[in-house]
């Protein structure tokens, strides 16, 4: 079994009259919601052996706390792709990742991580023997964890294989 687990980036500051988006830092809000979610992980015994995450700054904030916290430092890395980070644009990068991972922390942006979520959860009830409706909610709030449980299949091909999703914040 493999696990993918969506993480969106803590609360952020604005970008200011002479910042960008892409240069939005963390708050403190946002920093302590990084922890937070990194300690949920590992209650949920869910520590990943790779984590991927946009390169902005709010995002690679969050990514590393959590890294740090876990001890994952080193597997963490950033993709240009993920920013904005589009559903397609997530599940491309995803299927780049060696079948050696098993599970993989995912760190972006909304609306793609929620796009992402949600999609996947529709499929997850596909697969069900009784087709059941995608969570009431599978919108990711700041510093929110998303858990997707995958069936033992290729990287490339995880949509065919989601078989639960669960919201962890």
């Amino acid at each position: 079994m493999k696990r993918l687990v969506l993480l969106r980036h803590g609360e952020a500051g604005p970008a200011g009259a002479l910042g960008s988006d892409f240069a939005r830092p963390l708050t403190p809000h946002g920093r302590a919601q990084a922890l937070q979610a990194a300690h949920r992980l590992q209650q949920a015994h869910c520590v990943p052996e790779s984590i991927l995450a946009s390169p902005a700054l709010r995002a690679r904030e969050t990514a590393a706390i959590a890294a740090a916290h876990l001890e994952r430092l080193q597997a963490l890395r950033f993709e240009a792709s993920a920013y904005p980070g589009t559903p397609e644009a997530l599940l491309q990068l995803v299927g780049t990742l060696s079948e050696r991972i098993g599970t993989l922390l995912l760190v972006g942006h909304n609306p793609g991580l929620s796009e992402l979520a949600c999609r996947l959860a529709a499929l997850a009830g596909r697969q069900e023997a009784a087709p059941a409706a995608p969570p009431a909610s599978t919108a990711l709030s700041t510093g929110g964890l998303c858990r997707i449980e995958l069936a033992d299949v290729p990287w490339p091909q995880l949509e065919s294989g989601v078989t639960h999703v669960t919201l962890l914040s």
